[in-house]
């Protein structure tokens, strides 16, 4: 599917930023837009430049007054 995509969105939340886990999706390279609820810190932060991953962030705070 990432393959085919004309764009790929990763919704993730901070918790996951520099972990290793058990599965990979697909290399940054391949990821056009990062959705995440907290700003990752800054050597994150040049990985996602360096790759060219448009960073959004959603403050949770601001999730919880949508409701």
């Amino acid at each position: 599917m990432i393959k085919r995509a004309d764009q790929v969105i990763v919704l993730a939340d901070s918790s996951k930023f520099r972990k290793s886990l058990f599965h990979r999706i697909c290399d940054l390279g391949k990821i056009n837009v990062l959705i995440t609820d907290q700003e990752p810190d800054s050597k994150m932060k040049e990985i996602l430049i360096t790759n060219e991953v448009e960073l959004i962030v959603v403050p949770s705070d601001n999730l919880n007054n949508s409701l």
